[in-house]
C-alpha cells in the first residue's frame, strides 16, 4: 500500500512503476498533481483512490491498471472526463464525489465488471443514458445531480 497526502509539490507519479507490488494507491490532498501517467501495470494494484487533487483534468494513465476492482475519485474539481478509466475489465466498484466538472461518464459503460456505481454532488450529470449498457451493475446511487433525469431530454412522454 502507497497512501501519498498532503504532498504539496507532487506533479506526477513518473517513477512509481517501479514500486511492482503495489496493491493499494491513494492521492490525497495532492494541490499540484497535474497528471497519474506512469503508473504502469501494476498487476497486483486493486484499490486506486484520488481525493483533493484540484489540478488533475483526467484519469489518464490509469488503462493498464488490469486488475484495479475499485476506483475512488472525490474532490477533484478539474476531471471533466473519465478518459482513461476504460477498458479496466476487473473494475467492480466506482465511486465519484465533489467533482464539479466531470460531465463525460462514457468511458463507464466500456467496464464489463462494473457492480456498483455511486456518483455524488456531480451536478453535469444530465441523464443516466450512459449506465444503460452496464448489463451487470448491481447497484447504482446518485444524489445532487439537480439537472438529471431518469430519460434523455429528446425522449417524450407518452400521453
Amino acid at each position: 500500500m502507497l497512501d501519498l497526502r498532503s504532498c504539496g509539490q507532487l506533479r506526477s507519479l513518473a517513477g512509481i512503476d517501479s514500486v511492482h507490488n503495489l496493491t493499494e494507491l491513494t492521492l490525497a490532498d495532492c494541490p499540484r498533481l497535474e497528471a497519474v501517467r506512469g503508473l504502469g501495470p501494476h498487476p497486483r494494484l486493486t484499490e486506486f483512490k484520488v481525493t483533493g487533487c484540484p489540478a488533475l483534468p483526467d484519469l489518464h494513465g490509469i488503462s493498464g491498471l488490469t486488475n484495479l476492482t475499485r476506483l475512488v475519485v472525490t474532490d477533484s474539481e478539474q476531471i471533466t472526463s473519465l478518459t482513461g478509466v476504460a477498458p479496466l475489465p476487473s473494475l467492480e466498484f466506482v465511486f465519484l464525489a465533489a467533482c464539479p466538472a466531470l460531465e463525460d461518464f462514457s468511458q463507464l459503460a466500456r467496464l464489463p465488471s462494473l457492480r456498483r456505481l455511486s456518483v455524488r454532488g456531480t451536478h453535469r450529470l444530465r441523464d443516466l443514458s450512459p449506465f444503460a449498457p452496464l448489463s451487470d451493475l448491481r447497484q447504482l446511487t446518485v444524489t445532487g445531480a439537480t439537472d438529471c433525469s431518469t430519460s434523455p431530454a429528446s425522449e417524450s412522454t407518452p400521453s
